[in-house]
């Protein structure tokens, strides 16, 4: 029996990051690894080929998920605050479509928000193919500093590309002042509060501001361990994608 759209607890956000070359692949994984009667998916894209349009018009028919498109180019800010209207869930999460799930991940973003009280939960990123075993991130440093003279932003990545072999310890949940949009829990009443995303930046440093607003705000960030994805390598460019973007 399907469940009614009133008990799913979490609205996954799904944006454009690089490219579209990933699409087919990301919703197979999201799908495959995530109960369906847990989320529901909003997908938003801008300017794209006919090509990407077409595939994702037919997988939105094929798996029931929510397509927002405009015919000009988004900046991931733009295309999240598209969907925030209609997100009826206690929980988000922002998710790029470069970025592959692994089995469970929803489940473990959940049970450390519900255990924690966090207001944002991050997973364990790798970087590239999952069986690279390369990181990208987890847990990081961003804070200002106020020094004699003026002040100064630390930002800090202590295991990007680090092989996931090569710690010394196991991952722990822990607190996190650093939060990246790859793949990222958030309760609806924290959105709620700091109101949409702030679309004058353009830039990937967009992460760093939401991150900088959660201390400012005294919310709980956590960095779970038990969740998984991977941010896939960009291939090289299309030109087929470039007649779509032009």
């Amino acid at each position: 029996m399907k469940l009614c759209e009133s008990v799913k607890k979490v609205t996954i956000i799904m944006v454009v990051r690089e490219t579209l070359w990933f699409s087919k692949r990301i919703l197979d994984a999201l799908y495959q690894h995530t109960d369906p009667g847990i989320f529901k998916l909003i997908y938003v894209t801008g300017k794209s080929s006919r090509r990407d349009r077409i595939q994702l018009e037919m997988e939105s028919v094929r798996r029931g998920f929510q397509l927002i498109t405009r015919p000009y180019h988004l900046a991931p800010n733009e295309a999240r605050n598209l969907a925030l209207p209609y997100v009826d869930t206690e929980y988000v999460v922002l998710l790029d479509n470069d970025c592959l799930v692994m089995e469970g991940w929803l489940e473990a973003l959940l049970n450390c928000a519900k255990e924690t009280g966090a207001a944002l939960v991050s997973p364990v990123v790798l970087f590239g193919e999952p069986e690279e075993r390369m990181m990208h991130f987890f847990t990081g440093l961003c804070h200002i500093v106020e020094e004699e003279g003026g002040r100064t932003f630390k930002e800090g990545y202590p295991y990007h590309l680090k092989p996931l072999s090569d710690l010394k310890q196991p991952l722990h949940r822990q607190c996190t002042e650093l939060l990246e949009y790859h793949c990222l829990m958030i309760r609806r009443e924290f959105l709620d509060q700091v109101g949409p995303f702030d679309e004058d930046l353009k830039s990937t440093r967009d992460h760093l501001d939401l991150s900088l607003r959660a201390q400012e705000m005294g919310v709980a960030c956590i960095s779970e361990p038990t969740a998984c994805v991977a941010y896939l390598h960009p291939p090289k460019f299309l030109w087929r994608e470039k007649r779509g973007f032009c």
